[in-house]
């Protein structure tokens, strides 16, 4: 052998079947390339008009075999087996053939297959390459064609596979590393016909009248089959003459349809005629899919102002069934429009909440000095960590939660040394609003837990970022942002509860927070209830994770619907009550120690209205069963700044230290 020249006695024992019809010239090359491989050629003319049995006859491996077509795909395959010489088959399609280059890598990959696999139940694939106006796409589906006749046999008028003839056997697919060319839908007009033909043989096969061909649900069907099967040429045909062919455009299925047909144009690169699609069917129906898909469609044909609104729409709306379509994805792409269209501080608002998968593009608006420095804020519990972005103003430009498990010193170090170490290029300083004990004069943290004692954590962060960095207990941040800003401003006697994974806050004692002699004032977890700690029967976390278990609610549903539905639930709203009279308990407690005239609820759960109704009225109870009741009573209040009210006080104590 020499090159990829063979000899005769090097041709496979292979038969190649082939049908055509009216491709003499496309099948010249087909068997100019298989007579260099195969010992047989079978090809089986199903009514040709051109020189099809001319060129048959001029390869010498090849025969020639007329069948009247017989509009179904498998019983012509099948014919053609017959007629093969032997067991062993290779099945290629006139407008198919292999590189020149590659005919010796061919041989020895089909021998191969021949030679070592189980022919009884394993067929061989390939990779077909479609040539198309842009070059060459390998197509997303495998192509199946070696196989022994002795096993297998073609099922199916349209879309037809070989399979076992032993019916119990289960058909087994190698795929060999071979590439398969491909110019057959370089022709549109060439591709419609094939598209026409295999539309009626679909309905042929579904016992339906041709006339059905021109029904739009049928083509809009057959466009759907093509795309989940990845023959993405045949589906852009078919979703194309369904739209000319649909007359109801307010039927269930059509906006599902027409996102699919966008999303298609998308991947084949036809974005002004997506763009148009739009415009002349208006905007996708309410759904965060789609409005994703509107963003991307607009962004890509440069009109970023709509691009924004639907990429906010998809946010919004957080119900996409691709779930980063309206989680970090979005907020990506939300990102990249805004930044396009010359919006960039808006741009760093979602580049943040987008992760890991923005900081690249926050670094290159940084180096192009199109933002500011901005001050990092982060409020670490032990099962949520909140993360911040504060502008020079104060304002909190951006803000995100994450869940985290930190149960000691090591883990809380190294949580915080990452999210700094990834920040550190846009920030100026850095406030830490952490739980438990917490000495913010010396930048200490401690607690009397596995989490490690006096350990100098500002210190050690200092000395590696060289940035200015605060730390304060993450009660005492939000009170202090409370005070300052809050539900509890202008109030000298007052308190913050806050709840969480266990119940923390402060108390404000003629105008200054009260911290206690070890800085330990405000561990509200930490009272005692009927020989239990309240924070077994006072945990925020525990009762929505109790909530949820008992209305056995779906995980995208937030807390807040979680606890509307629990109020609607006889033994869910129960539970809800039991928590607010033993958190009633602990506000009484504190109304009888310090006589206040406030008491602010903090922390996410402390955001729902009817539960602060629902602690007014076990305050109310409790207090009523005081003999002579000597208690002031104090508002109960919603904490102003909520789940954010740590970002905002670990950033307030950070620019009190910057400015001394």
């Amino acid at each position: 052998m020499k090159g990829t020249e063979f000899m005769e006695t090097d041709l496979l024992a292979v038969s190649a079947c082939i049908i055509t019809r009216n491709e003499a010239e496309k099948l010249r090359r087909c068997l100019a390339c298989l007579s260099k491989l195969v010992a047989d050629i079978v090809v089986i003319d199903t009514g040709s008009q051109d020189e099809t049995a001319a060129v048959v006859a001029g390869v010498e491996v090849a025969r020639y075999f007329y069948y009247e077509w017989p509009d179904d795909f498998s019983l012509a395959r099948n014919y053609a087996l017959k007629q093969a010489k032997y067991d062993q088959i290779l099945v290629i399609d006139s407008d198919e053939w292999f590189a020149s280059a590659k005919l010796e890598q061919v041989r020895t990959q089909i021998a191969d297959f021949f030679a070592k696999a189980d022919l009884r139940t394993t067929v061989g694939s390939f990779v077909r390459l479609n040539q198309t106006e842009s070059g060459w796409q390998a197509s997303q589906y495998l192509v199946t064609r070696l196989f022994s006749k002795k096993y297998f046999r073609y099922q199916g008028k349209l879309h037809e596979r070989p399979m076992p003839l032993a019916g119990e056997k289960k058909r087994k697919e190698v795929k060999l590393e071979l590439e398969l060319l491909h110019d057959g839908y370089l022709k549109p007009e060439v591709f419609e016909q094939k598209a026409k033909r295999n539309l009626l043989l679909l309905l042929k096969e579904q016992g339906l009248p041709a006339e059905a061909a021109k029904n739009p649900y049928v083509l809009y069907q057959v466009a759907q089959t093509y795309r989940q099967t990845g023959r993405k040429q045949m589906a852009l045909v078919y979703f194309r003459w369904w739209l000319l062919a649909e007359t109801n455009v307010g039927q269930s299925y059509f906006q599902a349809g027409l996102a699919t047909y966008l999303e298609l144009l998308l991947e084949c690169e036809q974005v002004e005629f997506a763009s148009q699609l739009l415009t002349a069917f208006g905007d996708l129906q309410l759904d965060a899919d789609n409005s994703y898909l509107a963003g991307v469609i607009y962004s890509q044909v440069h009109d970023f102002d709509k691009a924004v609104a639907h990429y906010r729409q998809a946010l919004a709306l957080g119900n996409a069934k691709q779930a980063d379509r309206s989680g970090q994805l979005g907020q990506l792409m939300l990102a990249n429009a805004l930044e396009l269209s010359g919006k960039p501080n808006e741009a760093v608002v979602h580049y943040f909440a987008a992760r890991l998968n923005g900081l690249s593009d926050l670094k290159r608006l940084k180096e192009r000095q199109l933002v500011a420095d901005y001050y990092l804020a982060l409020d670490l519990g032990q099962s949520h960590l909140k993360l911040g972005l504060f502008d020079e103003e104060g304002n909190l430009v951006a803000s995100r939660i994450e869940a985290v498990q930190l149960k000691n010193y090591q883990q809380v170090e190294a949580t915080v040394m990452t999210i700094i170490a990834n920040y550190q290029f846009l920030i100026s300083g850095v406030g830490i609003a952490l739980f438990g004990r917490v000495n913010t004069q010396k930048g200490t943290i401690g607690l009397v837990t596995p989490l490690g004692y006096e350990q100098p954590l500002v210190e050690r962060l200092e000395a590696k970022f060289n940035l200015p960095v605060v730390v304060i207990n993450d009660a005492k941040a939000a009170l202090l942002a409370e005070q300052t800003m809050g539900s509890l401003k202008a109030v000298s006697d007052g308190a913050l509860v806050t709840l969480g994974t266990s119940i923390g806050g402060g108390v404000i004692l003629a105008n200054r927070i009260h911290e206690g002699r070890h800085q330990l004032a405000g561990e509200f977890s930490y009272l005692v209830q009927n020989k239990r700690f309240l924070s077994e029967a006072a945990s925020a976390v525990k009762l929505m994770t109790a909530l949820r278990d008992l209305l056995g609610a779906a995980k995208e549903m937030t807390d807040h619907q979680v606890f509307l539905a629990a109020l609607e639930n006889p033994l869910a709203k129960e539970l809800i009550q039991t928590y607010s009279y033993n958190l009633a308990t602990v506000l009484v407690n504190l109304q009888v120690s310090f006589d206040l005239e406030r008491i602010a609820i903090g922390g996410g759960l402390g955001q729902e209205e009817k539960l602060i109704t629902l602690l007014n009225q076990s305050f109310l109870e409790i207090m009523g069963s005081l003999p002579n009741n000597p208690l002031y009573r104090p508002e109960l209040v919603a904490a102003k700044l909520g789940n954010q009210a740590g970002l905002y006080g670990a950033y307030q104590l950070l620019k009190e230290r910057m400015k001394r």
